[in-house]
């Protein structure tokens, strides 16, 4: 029974992530008909949805008055882009170039209010409090950056979809479908993420923590193993800092559905550590070179490791 609800686990990860994707190409599609530019596609478009497997299983988790399954997927998910992720990038990539993605002060206020979560949960509760500042963090963020737009639309630019192939009311119907398949994913996600963490005896954070925060970055995870070799650092980047951004404001309604103090603060004082530890190791490793080569992807992937490792430990014990 255990391992059907593991493989069950997998496989409705996997679905998630595949709903996501098409979400974000026809959301793609739907914006470029409606001649919307490159930042607000890349930034808001793009961003949110692949983002939608994270802010389903948020609302679903504190909707099952289970919402350290959510916090886990949220602090895992950040470690997995920021570490495996990005690490992977410049692994299979030969190097990740910033190329000047963010200036110097945008990076810098980036990396803390990626960091934010590490504070929201350093008094063991989360509060209605702490989502509104964490929700109002992201949104001082997103300001700055469409005040500078100007700056930044050359490096969000994306590929414009063929217009031929593709029809408004086909792509909303696609869209709205792709949807409603995230809603119902997540629900059953979530179902089974609490009764393998009840078969296990574990807290649903780890869950979150160890298989979520993987299951809900399958559209990152597609991304980087695709267009690692094409160099396209821009995308990738693009994608895997705005997924880590949206996190903090994902775990913001988290908090503002279902405010809780934490069950398993051990395990969550750890993975802030690790989520710092990554913030700050890969903050230090782009701004030196704006870029990161293979041997700094190594560093990464190992940090992440290590992270995996112990999750796993403490999951076995």
């Amino acid at each position: 029974m255990l391992i059907t609800h593991i493989l069950l686990l997998l496989g409705l990860s996997c679905a998630l992530g595949l709903a996501a994707k098409f979400a974000t190409k026809s959301a793609h599609r739907i914006a470029k008909y409606f001649h919307t530019n490159d930042f607000v596609i890349g930034f808001f478009v793009v961003g949110v949805a692949t983002s939608t497997p994270e802010i389903t299983v948020a609302i679903d988790s504190a909707l099952q008055h289970a919402p350290g399954l959510s916090l886990g997927n949220l602090l895992g998910a950040s470690i997995v882009i920021l570490s495996l992720l990005a690490g992977l990038a410049a692994i299979l990539s030969g190097k990740l170039s910033i190329n000047r993605f963010l200036r110097n002060d945008d990076f810098l206020m980036y990396l803390i209010i990626s960091a934010l979560p590490v504070v929201a949960i350093f008094d063991g509760q989360l509060t209605r409090l702490d989502g509104l500042w964490l929700i109002g963090a992201y949104l001082l963020f997103i300001g700055r950056m469409y005040q500078r737009r100007n700056i930044y639309e050359k490096h969000l630019a994306l590929p414009s979809p063929n217009h031929r192939n593709s029809h408004l009311v086909i792509e909303i119907l696609k869209l709205l479908l792709s949807l409603v398949a995230i809603l119902v994913l997540a629900h059953y996600l979530v179902n089974s993420s609490l009764v393998v963490a009840s078969t296990l005896s574990v807290s649903p954070l780890l869950i979150g923590l160890l298989i979520l925060s993987i299951g809900t970055n399958l559209p990152e995870v597609t991304l980087v193993l695709t267009q690692s070799r094409k160099q396209s650092h821009n995308l990738i980047l693009g994608d895997l800092l705005g997924n880590v951004l949206l996190n903090v404001p994902t775990l913001g309604l988290l908090a503002l559905i279902s405010p809780f103090a934490i069950a398993a603060p051990v395990s969550t004082n750890i993975s802030a550590i690790f989520l710092l530890v990554s913030v700050a190791l890969f903050g230090i490793l782009m701004w030196s070179k704006n870029m990161l080569t293979r041997r700094e992807g190594i560093l990464l992937f190992i940090v992440y490791a290590v992270y995996a490792i112990h999750n796993l430990s403490t999951i076995t014990t």
